[in-house]
């Protein structure tokens, strides 16, 4: 289909010379071709979502109030997040309000354009959020667990804590001026404006994702290698060396899945932010583009969440399975 026989009155949907419209998923799942593909999409992630939400609650729950932790640490004056539980709260928060949009849109509630826009990136920005707080997190961890690591990784705590804010604040700031803008354009019939609003939206959005995904394997990458060197050193037993192994895998496991969802993520926006609409009109490529969409930060969340209950995998088996895994990848590229 030519895009030049497209017109977009509304930002609901486009519509091409024909009558035909064309969902756009982010605000709505009835009324035009591809509704049926949009309302199973949904309906699967508000389950998809309800379930790994309710695992991110119960890891929050258990290290808050089982084990005691908190959520910020805020001894030196300046609240920093620790990793695991800021990240399982956000994490908790991004997946029910995910299903809650899912929801939303299956049955049709709330018809107004401006809250469904804001209320669709919304959540992204505490699934976002969750993945940098990991990442800051860790680092400012790592000052209490061993000073040598710490200081070998991060050097600057105040240029992490600069960093912190800024990464995990923005989004908030430019995404929701961006979504609400294009919204209240599109109540007013601006469409031109409306659009112009959510291009500069996803611009944001690429630059931001990409960004994290970049720091988060450098970062990630190299705290692996200074993990594995300190293992080396205190092979004589004064460590627990099976602890060490599964902090390095558990670290492997969520370094790994934050990068290549942040990445998809990254790709998948910047096509969405320069093709839009060819994209929204093409009904195959709108209905996988909403598929990996709708499913990247669920299916990233299960991930994370199974590295951090490791810990609750039997003990002797999860040692055979840890020394085997790191003698593999231990081995020399024969290659």
């Amino acid at each position: 289909m030519d895009v030049r026989d497209v017109e977009q009155t509304s930002l609901w949907a486009v519509c091409d010379t024909d009558g035909v419209c064309h969902c756009d998923w982010r605000l709505t799942a009835h009324g035009c071709e591809q509704d049926d593909t949009m309302k199973t999409i949904y309906i699967v992630n508000a389950v998809l979502s309800g379930i790994v939400g309710s695992v991110a609650m119960w890891i929050t729950y258990n290290r808050v109030f089982v084990l005691k932790q908190d959520i910020l640490d805020c001894r030196t004056g300046f609240p920093r997040p620790k990793p695991i539980e800021s990240m399982a709260l956000m994490g908790t928060i991004f997946n029910f309000l995910r299903m809650a949009h899912a929801i939303i849109l299956v049955v049709d509630g709330i018809p107004n354009v401006a809250f469904r826009s804001f209320f669709f990136e919304f959540p992204w920005q505490f699934g976002f959020g969750a993945l940098a707080c990991y990442l800051f997190g860790i680092a400012h961890t790592l000052s209490d667990s061993s000073k040598i690591i710490y200081d070998n990784w991060v050097r600057s705590p105040l240029i992490i804590d600069g960093i912190c804010v800024a990464i995990i604040a923005l989004p908030f700031i430019t995404n929701n001026i961006c979504a609400i803008a294009a919204g209240i354009y599109a109540l007013q019939g601006n469409i031109p404006l409306a659009t112009k609003f959510t291009d500069a939206l996803y611009c944001f959005w690429t630059f931001y994702t990409g960004s994290l995904a970049i720091i988060i394997l450098y970062a990630g990458t190299r705290l692996l290698r200074l993990l594995r060197q300190h293992l080396i050193e205190k092979s004589d037993g004064r460590v627990n060396a099976d602890k060490v192994r599964l902090g390095a895998l558990k670290v492997q496991i969520i370094v790994l899945t934050a990068f290549l969802c942040l990445g998809v993520f990254a790709v998948i926006l910047g096509l969405y932010a320069a093709l839009r609409i060819p994209i929204t009109v093409n009904k195959a490529y709108n209905g996988a583009i909403a598929a990996i969409w709708t499913y990247d930060g669920a299916l990233a969340t299960a991930f994370i969440a199974f590295a951090i209950i490791l810990k609750y995998v039997d003990h002797d088996l999860l040692s055979c399975w840890l020394k085997s895994f790191y003698q593999v990848m231990e081995k020399p590229n024969r290659y």
